[in-house]
C-alpha cells in the first residue's frame, strides 16, 4: 500500500511538485504552512529511499517532536524499519530510518568525520526555521555544512520569508541546485475575531487564505479587556471547540484551568476516562494527578514545559482525536508536534521572552494561529486576539522575520576540525556559514555604506566647529550630556509621582489594617478597582465582573480566577490601573502572608523604602538642576542648531559602530580567538594541533564543553556515582530564583571561565543572571540537590516538594544530563562512572514513552 492510500491524501500541487524534484536527486525546500501536508513530501521519498535500500536521518528541534514522530513513522514503515537516536534515548539505531534530535546528527557528522562517506542518502530537516534560533541554529547550519554531498536535504517549514536567499546560500555550500517549493494558501481557512468584553471581527474582511498576506490596515477597534470568561462561553455556544488558549506563563495555564472548571460541564467523561485507561498500563503514576482528573471530568487540561512528559502526551493524544476541550498552553504547544484544534485563543498580544515584555512577533503570531483549523475537520478554522485591538496590534501582521543566522563557534568544532585539517582549511569551512553568506554578498555596499557615513561624520563635526562659540570649550559630547540630564530629571519626575502614587495606596492599606474596618462587599461596583487579600492571605486585586451573577475576578501577577463566592477582605479602592497594581504593588508580594500582621510589617517597611527612594530622586534632581546650571549649553545662542547636529552625530556613530560590527571577517576573528583560548587552557599547543586534553575534550559535543571538562579534570565531579550524575545535571543548569549555592566551589570555576570569553570577545557559552545587587549567578544549586535526590532512589514527587522545581523541567534537565553523560563515557577514563550514573538516574517516569 502506498503512502498515498496508507495516509488517503490526494496530493495538491505543490505537494507533487516536491516529490518530482526530489526524484531528480535535487535538494529540496519546502515552505508551507501549518496543517498543509508538508511532511507527507517526506514520507513518500523515505519509502521511495526505502524500497532502493537507501537511509534515512529525520531531524527534529524537540525530543518531544522525535518521539512524536517515530512512534507515527512505526506505524506508518513497520517498526523494524524505524529507530531513534536523542541523547537520552537510543532505540534500533541501525534502522533504515534514524528519527533523532538535529544536535545528535550533527554530532555524528563532526565525530564520524567530516566530508567522509557516511551511510546517509536524505537528511530531512523538519520546522528548519530554527536555524535562526540563538543557541540551537549554529547546529542546524553546521549539519547543512557537513552533509554529505551525496545525502539529498530536505527542509520543511511553516515560515521561511527569505526561503530564495537560503536556497542560494546552499546551494553555494553545497555545490549543487536546490529548489524551492513554496504554499502561502492554507488548506483551512481562517476567520479572524477580537474579544474583549464582547466579540467583533478583527478586520473588515473576514476569511483570509492566505495568512502571511493579511495586509488590512482598517482593523475594528475594540477597546475593551480580554475576558477568559466571555472568551469561554462564547466558544462553548457556538460548538467552536476544541479550543487551544495560549497563555504567558506556567502559572497562568494552571490558574486558568482551575478557575474555568467550576463553569465547564461535559458530557465525555466516560469517553475520557475509557481513553486514559490504555496510558495508566504505561505511566502508572499519572493516575491520582489533579490535572488528569480534572481533564477527565471536564475535558480542560493545561500545557507546558513544567508538565511531566506523560501528562503532554496524553493531553496532546486526546487533543488530535477531539476529546480535549479547552487547552491553556505556552507557547511551547505552537511549533512542532501537529496538534491542531477548531480554534485558537491568543489572550494577550504580549510576550516575555526572558529579558523583558515585548510585542508578539509576527512569526510567533503565525505559528500560534497555525494550530487552528483542522484539515479534513473543520471548514473554518477560529482565531481570537485579547482586546483592547489598537495601533499597536497592526505590528502583529508586518512581514515575518526574515531567518537570520545565529551562527557562532563552538570550541568542540574547533577541536574536531582541528583533528582532520589544517588551519586554513578549517577557516575555509567556518565561512561556509549562512552569517558570512549574507554579509559577503553585501560586501562592496558594505565598504561603501562604512565610507559614506564616516564622510557624514566628518562633515557633521565640521558643521559643529564653525557654529559654536569660540569663547566656549564644549564638544558635541557636551551637548548630548546636557540634553539627557534634562531628560534624566523628567523622567524621575513620572517616575517620583509613580512613587507618590504607590505610597498613597500603601499607605490606604496600612490604614484600613490598622483600623479593622473592612469594607464588605456591598461597597462593589463594576468598573471600581479594589486591593483586597482572599482566604489564603494572599494579596490581590478584586473586581465585580457581572452583579446579577455576583462573579467576582481577582488578579495578582500569576493570573486571574473568577468566582461567585464573597471569600474577601477588602482593603481600599484605587483609581489605578490594573498594570500600574500589579507591578508597583503586587510585585512585592508574590507569596502569600501568613497572617495580617506579616502583611502590616512589610507594608511599613514598603513604605519607608519607597519614601527613601524619592529623597534620593529629589536629591538627584536638585544635583542635575546645578549641573544644568554650570554646563556651557545653558546660554548657548547655538544650542538648537548644536542639537540637531550632535543628535546626528551621535546616531551616525552608533549606526557606525553597528556596520563595522557586521565586519564578514567576524566569524574567522572568532574562530582565531577560540584558538587562542583553547591554547590557553591547554587544549591546543602552541602550533594549534591537539593535546591529549584536547583529544578527549573533543568528545564532548556541548556548548559548555570546555565548562564540564575543565570541571572534569580538576576533580568537581566527585567519586561517587550519584555525585557524578548530580554534577553533570548542575553544570548543565539555569539559574532560577529563589537562588541555591552549588557546592564544591564550582560556580568559582565558571565564573573564570565565563570572563575570559568575554574578555577574548567570544560568544559566552553559559549566559548568568544577575541579582539586584549585582552579582552574577551562573548555576541552579537546587538542581544538584534534586538529582542526588533522584539518584538516590527519591520519588519524583519527594524531589518537587523538597526542591520546588517542577517535573517537567527536572525531566528535561535529567534527559540532557543523560545525553552529556554519555558523551562522558567515549573518555575512558569516565566510561564506568558515567554508566553507573545514567542507570541511577535514567529511569520512570524520566525514561517512559509511548511506542
Amino acid at each position: 500500500m502506498s503512502i498515498q492510500q496508507k495516509r488517503n491524501i490526494q496530493p495538491d500541487e505543490f505537494q507533487e511538485q516536491a516529490i518530482e524534484y526530489l526524484k531528480g536527486n535535487y535538494d529540496v525546500l519546502v515552505s508551507a504552512p501549518t496543517g498543509s501536508g508538508k511532511t507527507f513530501i517526506a514520507e513518500v521519498r523515505i519509502a521511495q529511499m526505502l524500497e532502493e535500500n537507501k537511509r534515512v536521518w529525520y531531524a527534529s528541534p524537540l525530543k518531544a517532536l522525535s518521539n512524536d514522530k517515530y512512534r507515527d513513522f512505526r506505524n506508518l514503515f513497520s517498526p523494524e524499519n524505524v529507530g531513534i537516536l536523542t541523547g537520552d534515548r537510543k532505540e534500533n539505531t541501525k534502522a533504515p530510518i534514524l528519527v533523532g534530535t538535529t544536535e545528535i546528527f550533527r554530532n555524528i557528522l563532526i565525530e564520524e568525520g567530516i566530508n567522509s562517506d557516511i551511510d546517509v542518502s536524505l537528511i530531512v530537516l523538519d520546522e528548519a526555521h530554527w536555524i535562526k534560533d540563538k543557541e540551537r541554529g549554529v547546529s542546524w547550519e553546521e549539519t547543512i555544512i557537513f552533509s554529505p554531498k551525496k545525502a539529498q536535504l530536505l527542509l520543511l517549514s511553516a515560515t521561511f520569508p527569505n526561503i530564495e536567499e537560503i536556497a542560494l546560500w546552499i546551494s553555494k555550500v553545497r555545490e549543487k541546485e536546490v529548489k524551492v517549493v513554496y504554499k502561502l494558501k492554507r488548506p483551512v481557512p481562517l476567520i479572524w475575531y477580537s474579544i474583549g468584553k464582547d466579540i467583533r471581527p478583527l478586520f473588515r474582511g473576514q476569511v483570509s487564505d492566505e495568512l502571511t498576506k493579511i495586509r488590512f490596515d482598517d482593523f475594528n477597534r475594540n477597546e475593551t479587556e480580554f475576558s477568559l470568561i466571555k472568551a469561554i462561553k462564547e466558544i462553548e455556544k457556538n460548538n467552536m471547540f476544541p479550543a487551544i488558549f495560549f497563555v504567558n506563563s506556567r502559572k497562568e495555564a494552571e490558574e486558568s484551568v482551575k478557575n474555568v472548571s467550576k463553569f465547564i460541564k461535559d458530557d465525555k467523561i466516560e469517553e475520557r476516562e475509557r481513553f486514559c485507561e490504555k496510558y495508566y498500563e504505561i505511566f502508572p503514576y499519572v493516575k491520582g494527578d489533579e490535572f488528569l482528573r480534572n481533564f477527565i471530568m471536564t475535558g480542560i487540561a493545561p500545557h507546558h514545559a513544567g508538565l511531566l512528559p506523560a501528562l503532554k502526551i496524553i493531553f496532546e493524544d486526546a487533543l488530535k482525536i477531539g476529546l480535549a476541550k479547552f487547552i491553556f498552553a505556552t507557547k511551547t504547544l505552537a511549533s512542532g508536534i501537529d496538534v491542531p484544534a477548531k480554534s485558537v485563543v491568543i489572550t494577550s498580544q504580549r510576550t516575555f521572552d526572558g529579558q523583558g515584555e515585548r510585542m508578539l512577533l509576527p512569526s510567533e503570531l503565525f505559528q500560534m494561529a497555525g494550530r487552528a483549523g483542522r484539515r479534513g475537520k473543520d471548514e473554518v478554522g477560529y482565531v481570537f486576539i485579547a482586546a483592547p485591538i489598537t495601533e499597536k496590534t497592526k505590528e502583529l501582521f508586518k512581514d515575518l522575520e526574515d531567518i537570520k543566522s545565529s551562527f557562532y563557534i563552538n570550541p568542540h568544532l574547533v577541536l574536531n576540525l582541528l583533528k582532520k585539517f589544517g588551519l586554513e582549511e578549517c577557516i575555509s569551512f567556518i565561512r561556509k556559514n549562512l552569517k558570512f553568506f549574507e554579509i559577503e554578498n553585501n560586501f562592496q555596499r558594505w565598504q561603501k555604506k562604512i565610507e559614506k557615513k564616516k564622510e557624514e561624520l566628518n562633515e557633521l563635526n565640521e558643521k559643529f566647529l564653525q557654529i559654536r562659540p569660540k569663547e566656549l570649550k564644549c564638544s558635541p559630547q557636551t551637548n548630548i550630556i546636557f540634553r539627557k540630564t534634562k531628560g534624566n530629571i523628567i523622567d524621575h519626575q513620572i517616575r517620583q509621582k509613580k512613587l507618590e502614587a504607590k505610597r498613597t495606596i500603601l499607605q490606604d492599606i496600612l490604614k484600613s489594617i490598622e483600623k479593622g474596618n473592612w469594607n464588605s462587599n456591598a461597597n462593589l461596583e463594576i468598573g471600581k478597582t479594589f486591593l483586597a487579600i482572599d482566604k489564603r492571605n494572599k494579596l490581590g486585586i478584586l473586581k465585580l465582573e457581572r452583579a446579577n451573577e455576583k462573579l467576582l475576578s481577582f488578579s495578582t501577577r500569576e493570573g486571574n480566577r473568577y468566582t461567585n463566592k464573597f471569600n474577601f477582605t477588602i482593603l481600599c479602592s484605587t483609581n489605578e490601573s490594573e498594570d500600574f497594581i500589579k507591578n508597583e504593588i503586587l510585585i512585592h508580594f508574590p507569596e502569600k502572608q501568613k497572617d495580617l500582621s506579616q502583611l502590616k510589617a512589610k507594608i511599613t517597611k514598603l513604605i519607608s523604602t519607597t519614601e527613601k527612594i524619592i529623597r534620593n530622586i529629589e536629591a538627584k534632581n536638585r544635583n542635575r538642576e546645578i549641573e544644568l546650571l554650570n554646563s556651557p549649553c545653558k546660554s548657548c545662542q547655538a544650542f538648537n542648531s548644536c542639537s540637531k547636529i550632535s543628535s546626528d552625530i551621535s546616531e551616525l556613530e552608533e549606526d557606525l559602530q553597528k556596520l563595522e560590527g557586521e565586519n564578514p571577517d567576524s566569524v574567522e576573528k572568532e574562530f582565531k580567538s577560540t584558538l587562542e583560548f583553547l591554547r590557553i587552557f591547554g587544549y591546543l599547543d602552541d602550533k594549534y594541533f591537539l593535546t591529549e586534553k584536547g583529544w578527549e575534550a573533543s568528545k564532548l559535543k556541548n556548548p559548555r564543553s570546555i565548562y564540564i571538562f575543565e570541571s572534569l579534570v580538576r576533580g568537581k565531579f566527585g567519586d561517587s556515582p550519584e555525585d557524578f550524575a548530580a554534577t553533570t545535571s548542575l553544570v548543565l543548569s539555569e539559574p532560577k530564583p529563589p537562588f541555591e549555592k552549588p557546592p564544591k566551589g564550582i560556580e568559582d570555576l565558571f565564573r573564570k571561565i565565563y570572563h575570559i570569553e568575554v574578555n577574548m570577545k567570544l560568544t559566552p557559552k553559559i549566559i548568568p543572571v544577575r541579582t539586584r545587587s549585582g552579582k552574577l549567578i551562573f548555576l541552579d544549586g537546587k538542581i544538584y540537590r534534586a538529582t542526588y535526590m533522584w539518584a538516590k532512589g527519591a520519588s519524583i514527587d519527594e524531589v518537587e516538594e523538597e526542591t520546588e522545581i517542577e517535573p517537567g523541567d527536572f525531566a528535561r534537565n535529567i534527559t540532557q544530563t543523560v545525553e552529556v553523560l554519555r558523551q562522558i563515557e567515549n573518555i575512558y577514563r569516565y566510561k564506568e562512572i558515567s554508566q553507573e550514573a545514567i542507570s541511577k538516574i535514567y529511569k520512570s517516569p524520566i525514561s517512559d514513552f509511548v511506542e
